[in-house]
């Protein structure tokens, strides 16, 4: 399914590209059209001209081609996503770790985990174990280029997902950082962590612990009669992400935190998310001074 979704992302991808080498030799009228259009609405756009002529013609094509693809993409993650449900919930319960993501660690790891020996080992795979660099009296490491490249990839975009959203992690990264660590170093610290507890998870597949009760935070919703919609529109989410978190589905900390903030404020319809994430940023480093 992964290889399958792959395949789907490449013709996506190429019929983007394709239509893009098309209009740059089309007429400046069609050219004009469509000029600066983001990939995702050129291609929406594009069967709107499928009357005109041979390119019309052609550009419609490729947008068909685009949007199956992107169709067929998106049905293989659903159909991952409920696999890894059934087998390795564990896996999707990390933060930062969408279906994609898991199922290249999953791929990884292959159909016996447990003849890895250790978090080590299967750090070690995925390219995530580091890799001594000294020289003289500088002691250091680098980034592992070998390994499953794949793994890496995913353990890098769940590192990156942290960095951004996890205020924790992002802690941790300017502490790093003020110790003299390079951004690169500090990447490499935050994959091998990943590692480690993808490691866990796939060791323990079913055993994901339970999310923090939010029944406070939705009783008080409620009684301010705000729908999830605009609870998702005020905190910078989707509703998707309300939801699983007022289920207990998931554990997503810095929407749990926004969430609380905005409670704590009393609900306000006008609440910044974007100043309270600021705030705290500027908190942190406060603290990191003293």
């Amino acid at each position: 399914m992964l290889a399958a979704r792959s395949g789907a992302v490449k013709a996506r991808t190429s019929a983007i590209n394709t239509a893009r080498s098309l209009l740059t030799t089309a007429p400046e009228g069609l050219r004009s059209r469509f000029r600066g259009m983001a990939g995702p609405r050129l291609m929406e756009e594009l069967p709107s001209v499928r009357a005109e002529g041979a390119l019309g013609a052609a550009l419609g094509a490729l947008a068909d081609l685009w949007a199956a693809a992107r169709d067929a993409a998106l049905d293989m993650e659903r159909a991952i996503e409920a696999s890894l449900e059934e087998n390795c919930p564990a896996l999707l319960a990390m933060y930062g770790c969408g279906p994609v993501s898991a199922a290249k660690l999953a791929v990884a790891a292959g159909d016996n985990p447990g003849r890895l020996r250790s978090e080590a080992s299967f750090a070690a795979i995925c390219g995530a174990c580091p890799i001594p660099a000294s020289s003289g009296k500088t002691v250091r490491h680098r980034l592992n280029r070998g390994g499953d490249r794949q793994a890496n990839s995913a353990l890098h975009e769940i590192a990156r997902q942290r960095v951004m959203r996890d205020p924790e992690t992002a802690e941790y990264a300017e502490r790093a950082r003020a110790r003299g660590k390079s951004d690169r170093e500090v990447m490499r610290c935050l994959k091998r962590y990943v590692a480690r507890e993808a490691y866990r998870a796939l060791m323990r597949p079913h055993e994901v612990r339970r999310p923090e009760d939010a029944s406070g935070l939705v009783a008080a919703r409620r009684a301010a009669r705000v729908s999830q919609v605009r609870a998702a529109s005020i905190l910078g989410t989707s509703e998707k992400y309300i939801s699983m978190l007022e289920r207990g589905q998931r554990e997503l900390k810095p929407i749990r935190r926004a969430y609380e903030a905005w409670v704590e404020a009393g609900l306000p319809l006008d609440w910044d998310r974007q100043a309270f994430e600021a705030e705290r940023k500027m908190d942190s480093k406060k603290h990191l001074a003293k």
